[in-house]
């Protein structure tokens, strides 16, 4: 979960096989809003919108069957979190 105000890595890089987000299911907090994107680096350098930015205290969830994203080889999945409050929830997702 993150915190405050920050982006922050969710699923390492993927140094030679790609990443493919399964599902997921993120709640933002009272005042935060959150979306998902990839890019390189700790930071998600040269990032691409994965979702749209979520209003605070939107609970979203996403189908949790087969790969609803594919994240190209050598890039990390970010969550991208404004505001003061917590973002928290989890992303299933395999490597291969």
């Amino acid at each position: 979960s993150a915190t405050s105000a920050t982006t922050a890595v969710i699923t390492g890089q993927s140094d030679g096989p790609q990443i493919y987000i399964c599902g997921f299911d993120i709640m933002g907090g009272a005042s935060a809003t959150w979306s998902l994107e990839y890019g390189t680096g700790t930071s998600c350098t040269g990032t691409n919108a994965l979702t749209g930015t979520y209003p605070a205290a939107t609970n979203v969830v996403g189908p949790n069957a087969g790969t609803q994203m594919t994240i190209p080889t050598g890039n990390n999945v970010c969550v991208v979190e404004t505001g003061g409050t917590d973002v928290g929830g989890y992303i299933t997702y395999a490597i291969q």
